[in-house]
């Protein structure tokens, strides 16, 4: 259970999401696009109520005006503290609003404290796939019961509406190791079975719905072992540790040595732009330099694999190879491949998401990799004509794997004098 205290009377609240973003997203995504249907839905969205300005001042602290919020605010402030709930510097940063600036982020009391269950933490992050592009939320962790503060990076005076940020239930110190494909090599023939001459025959016609097929069945049951980074060609990552902490000492959050969550973080291996022109999606990159990169691929699964294999599996192959991937006429997304498989135990997915960017999102995406290894980077471009870009290095992709067997519910606290 997650276990939650709310402060504001309903101001804030925690809510879940329709997989198909209350019929919003594309017909065909929603009849066969089961990763982007689970990013949707993904933990519980951060709901704010009624719209909220916060008008930043030269020199002063930020305000909001809203009378009722003012009110909600006075009655709830001297009840945390001498219940306990917040410590005298964290209380003196927030009496007298729900907004305290530093350094200029804006950390924006909720109203809400929240407890993560136990053996887990909580993740706070920005939402995905429906949100606001004129900020962005940091991501930070909270274990024991903690106001729930939203720090907000945006310039200017910055509305607040609907869904602000997503929490979702996480475990700690997953092992994340990287392996060569010659070590693994049922992850290659797992990526040309899935993608074999029926799966291109099928596409030609309309959406294959095999992924749909392959994960309907599976148990949710978490099994032991590591996470595995399988590299099947040229590529560059990372496993980086988030240990963030929100707590209720401090306004601001703060690291923990010896705590966090792993995360598995994919850079594009070359530089691109993209320009959507509102019914096509243009992408340009050094072809030449994809050319050699794809050789390099090549002459590794011929190793692994040997000529005949490469030469029989050429499609599959050519998935990985083209990197680059357009959705159909009239959507402004497109995929982009990192050249290495995502290998977890029974029982685990991992949540794909990634950056928002000058002119786009990589969308969040919810991929069942004990049995599926891909791990593509969709882009969606919200602007038209001008290109967005993306250069050799920058962050591309973020992977954080789960037990789906997590699947907590809330548990409303009660005030102690209620």
């Amino acid at each position: 259970m997650i276990e939650v205290l709310d402060a504001f009377e309903g101001l804030f609240a925690l809510t879940r999401r329709s997989g198909t973003l209350d019929g919003s997203i594309p017909l065909r995504a929603a009849r066969a696009c089961v990763p982007l249907l689970e990013g949707n839905a993904f933990g519980y969205q951060v709901y704010l109520k009624r719209p909220l300005t916060i008008e930043r001042r030269l020199g002063r602290a930020p305000r909001i005006h809203d009378e009722r919020l003012a009110q909600l605010h006075a009655a709830a402030m001297p009840r945390l503290l001498a219940h306990g709930y917040v410590q005298p510097a964290w209380h003196r940063a927030f009496e007298k609003g729900i907004v305290h600036e530093s350094r200029g982020v804006l950390h924006v009391f909720t109203g809400l404290l929240v407890r993560a269950p136990r053996g887990s933490v909580l993740r706070v992050s920005s939402t995905a796939n429906r949100r606001s592009y004129a900020y962005e939320v940091d991501e930070v962790l909270v274990d024991e019961l903690t106001p729930l503060v939203l720090s907000i990076r945006a310039s200017g005076n910055v509305r607040l509406e609907g869904e602000l940020a997503t929490l979702a239930e996480c475990v700690e110190d997953v092992a994340i190791e990287r392996v060569d494909l010659a070590e693994a090599p049922e992850v290659g023939r797992a990526h040309v079975e899935f993608y074999d001459e029926a799966y291109f025959a099928e596409k030609k016609a309309e959406s294959t719905r095999k992924y749909r097929s392959w994960v309907k069945d599976l148990a949710d049951e978490a099994g032991e072992g590591p996470t595995r980074v399988v590299s099947a060609g040229p590529v560059s990552f990372a496993v980086e540790t988030r240990d963030r902490f929100l707590d209720a000492s401090s306004p601001t959050p703060g690291r923990r040595k010896g705590r966090g969550i792993s995360v598995l973080a994919f850079d594009a291996l070359l530089s691109f732009d993209a320009t959507f022109d509102g019914n096509a999606m243009v992408v340009r990159f050094d072809e030449a330099r994809l050319a050699r990169e794809v050789k390099k691929l090549e002459r590794l699964w011929s190793d692994v694999y040997g000529e005949a294999f490469v030469r029989e599996h050429r499609r599959a192959l050519w998935y990985l190879t083209k990197y680059f991937t357009p959705h159909p006429h009239g959507e402004p997304h497109f995929f982009v491949k990192p050249w290495a498989f995502v290998q977890t135990p029974p029982g685990w997915s991992a949540l794909v998401e990634g950056v928002l960017g000058e002119g786009y999102e990589i969308m969040r995406g919810v991929i069942a990799s004990d049995v599926f290894h891909a791990a593509p980077a969709v882009f969606r471009v919200h602007r038209i004509g001008s290109p967005v870009r993306v250069r050799e290095g920058a962050r591309l992709l973020e992977v954080i794997p789960f037990p789906r067997d997590r699947h907590s519910k809330l548990k409303e606290l009660a005030w102690p004098d209620a």
